[in-house]
């Protein structure tokens, strides 16, 4: 009973489901598990900051999970399972911990350097501009059964060619930096895959993109 009240109040205290209060004997709060950890019925967003951590172990979310600008340093205690996890804008360098079940997942402006750990099976969406990538190891490397949409951070120096597994590709750039050719061209041939790499390698090396010309 104890713990149960520990729990109730840490949810009241750092999230809110739906976008409204977590009360003591809230309907939402479906389970509260012998080892701490939740269940809740619909969407849940973290409001306050602890110290990097997720204060609350959740298991199922029936709904998406929010945490955005909270200094999250590890996705320890996010749901197992949940249909979106948004969590841009904290400190996040790996997938450790990361749900199943995911349509989409936005980790814009964390520190991923690669995609490696990134689950995949049910993703339509991934928006990931704004991490300092070096690779693009980890995604799929055929197209995925439903379409992918893509977004990152162009670099010069970044292999893109793997993008071609998304149907939907977008890249972001910084004032001045001339990028517009190398997403034409990617979008040219979106959703084709390793098929089409050769194709779009020869197109991004005519352009003067050779470092993006490689998978």
């Amino acid at each position: 009973m104890v713990m149960t009240q520990y729990i109730i109040t840490a949810l009241s205290l750092y999230f809110k489901i739906d976008n409204s209060p977590i009360t003591r004997n809230d309907s939402r709060i479906e389970e509260i598990y012998s080892d701490g950890s939740v269940d809740i019925i619909g969407n849940v967003r973290m409001i306050r900051s602890a110290s990097g951590d997720i204060p609350v172990e959740f298991n199922i979310v029936q709904g998406y999970f929010q945490a955005q600008h909270m200094n999250l340093n590890s996705l320890k205690n996010s749901p197992i399972q949940c249909t979106g996890l948004f969590v841009s804008n904290n400190n996040l360098e790996n997938f450790n911990h990361l749900p199943s079940g995911l349509v989409n997942l936005d980790i814009s402006n964390n520190k991923f350097k690669n995609f490696q750990g990134l689950k995949t099976e049910f993703l339509t969406r991934l928006d990931a501009f704004g991490n300092p990538l070096e690779s693009l190891e980890g995604l799929p490397t055929s197209p995925p059964e439903e379409p992918l949409g893509i977004s990152i951070t162009w670099s010069k120096h970044l292999p893109l060619l793997r993008l071609l597994v998304a149907t939907d590709i977008d890249l972001l750039g910084r004032p001045g930096e001339h990028f517009e050719p190398v997403e034409s061209i990617l979008r040219r041939y979106a959703g084709q895959g390793k098929r089409a790499m050769f194709d779009c390698q020869k197109e991004l090396e005519d352009a003067g993109f050779e470092e993006n010309a490689r998978w």
